[in-house]
Order: C-alpha cells, then structure tokens, then sequence
C-alpha cells in the first residue's frame, strides 16, 4: 500500500506538479485547497483500508480514525522530508533518503 503510493507520487509529471503546488500554497489560496483537498482523500482512503480491516479481523485499532490520520500524515510528511532532502542539497551532499525502504518494511507487515 506505502509503496503504492509513494511509487505514484514519484512519476515525473507528478513530481512536478507537486513542486508547482506546494511551492504556491503559501501565497495562491486556490494551490493550498489543492492541497488540502488532496490531503483530506488521502485520508479518508487510508480510514476506509482501516476500517476494512478491523471488518475483517486483520488489525485491530482503539482508535481506527486516529490510527489513520496518523498513519497518513506519517508518510505524507515522510514523502515532503524525502523531496526536502533531494532538492534541498546539492548532489554532493545528498545523502540518500531512506523512506523507499521505509515503505517496504511496512508494506511487508501487511
């Protein structure tokens, strides 16, 4: 599931509009609805995969609405720290991120 997403956030055209997007939504209100709005789908996706695995005995959650929002907004701060580090620095001082490896780990446990 991580990998899924962290893949599909990676494609090129993507990438570039994220760059585009988040650059803006400090100072165009229509750049941070996108992302807002994108944030919350992101969201709501990861509650209903937890709600439907409480249904199915896989996980259980005290909390399945929290445990989700947490879990979303983990790897999408995960994701932001990733593209901070590969723009932020210059290739010479870039040290490789390991959030690839981060999302595998989790994809294995489920």
């Amino acid at each position: 599931m991580v990998q899924g997403y962290v893949n599909m956030n990676h494609q090129e055209k993507l990438l570039t509009f994220y760059k585009v997007i988040y650059s803006e939504r400090s100072i165009q209100p229509m750049a941070a609805r996108i992302v807002a709005e994108e944030t919350e789908r992101m969201i709501i996706a990861t509650k209903q995969l937890f709600y439907a695995m409480v249904i199915h005995k896989l996980l259980h959650f005290e909390n399945a609405d929290m445990s989700a929002v947490s879990f979303a907004m983990t790897v999408h701060g995960l994701m932001d720290y990733e593209l901070d580090q590969k723009y932020g620095y210059d290739k010479e001082d870039h040290t490789e991120n390991n959030l690839i490896g981060v999302a595998k780990l989790l994809d294995e446990k489920e």
